[in-house]
């Protein structure tokens, strides 16, 4: 497995988190499904190879189109490649993709469509000329141009949510929304309100998910039978209500998660 992420320049890097690649050869990539978990960014990828399967809870199988839009996720995702694995993305920072998709982003949330379906005239034809290009930095520059096109002025209530985001985030997503939206000078409704057009999940939910992701990134060197502190680290009042919270988010306990390699997860988990 080959993963790869390259910085966004000038404005872009605004809104822009990295433009990636991840690929893997069909004798790695064919195996059990993988678990792709929610990191509280929105991403556009491209499958320059064989496609995904999709797993859905309702036990239906579905192949992923090429080109998608990763909206918000609330719970995690399965997958599994059919064959080569080639994808080039772009992760947007959390609220940057509203600046280019002119749309609200809780419309997206929880959702994986198809490219084509949400694009302005801005993108026409780019699933084709990203196929057409040979590297990634290829790839990146082309891209790079339309989205400058396609780039909508600051929202008003932009700083207040990228505050507000930030705060979630130095704290590992444990703290109190209302004494949050109190701290920020807004009602916890308006922030909300602002959250879910911006962002596509309410400030809690977000919490949620930076809660997550830092469990695990902090994780990473402890064993399966060494949780308890990790629960009282990140605020939980027992550790059942940490393996509910976390089981509910990535579909297995945080022991079978440690236990059970994660490549998607894996690759990009605190990236």
């Amino acid at each position: 497995m080959h993963y790869q992420e390259i910085q966004p320049s000038g404005l872009l890097a605004r809104y822009i988190k990295c433009y990636w690649a991840l690929t893997i050869d069909p004798v790695d990539a064919v195996g059990e499904p993988e678990t792709v978990l929610p990191d509280g960014n929105l991403e556009i990828v491209f499958n320059l190879a064989d496609r995904f399967r999709r797993f859905h809870a309702d036990g239906e199988i579905e192949l992923q189109p090429r080109a998608i839009v990763v909206g918000q996720m609330k719970r995690f995702v399965r997958i599994q490649p059919t064959g080569k694995v080639d994808l080039f993305g772009v992760r947007f920072h959390t609220a940057g993709a509203y600046h280019f998709f002119k749309c609200n982003l809780s419309d997206l949330t929880g959702k994986i469509v198809e490219l084509d379906s949400i694009l302005t005239r801005h993108y026409a034809n780019l699933e084709d000329r990203i196929h057409s290009a040979v590297a990634i930095e290829d790839r990146v520059s082309m891209i790079e141009k339309l989205l400058l096109n396609s780039l909508s002025p600051p929202d008003s209530n932009e700083k207040v949510v990228d505050a507000v985001k930030a705060h979630i985030a130095g704290n590992d997503g444990v703290v109190s929304i209302h004494q949050t939206a109190r701290q920020f000078g807004v009602s916890q409704r308006q922030l909300e309100r602002h959250f879910k057009y911006m962002v596509g999940v309410s400030p809690k939910f977000y919490s949620r998910i930076i809660r997550l992701q830092s469990i695990i990134a902090a994780s990473e060197f402890q064993t399966a039978d060494d949780l308890s502190g990790l629960a009282l680290r990140f605020g939980f009042y027992d550790q059942p209500h940490f393996v509910r919270e976390f089981a509910e988010l990535v579909g297995k306990s945080p022991t079978a998660f440690l236990r059970d390699e994660n490549r998607m997860a894996e690759a990009f988990i605190g990236s």
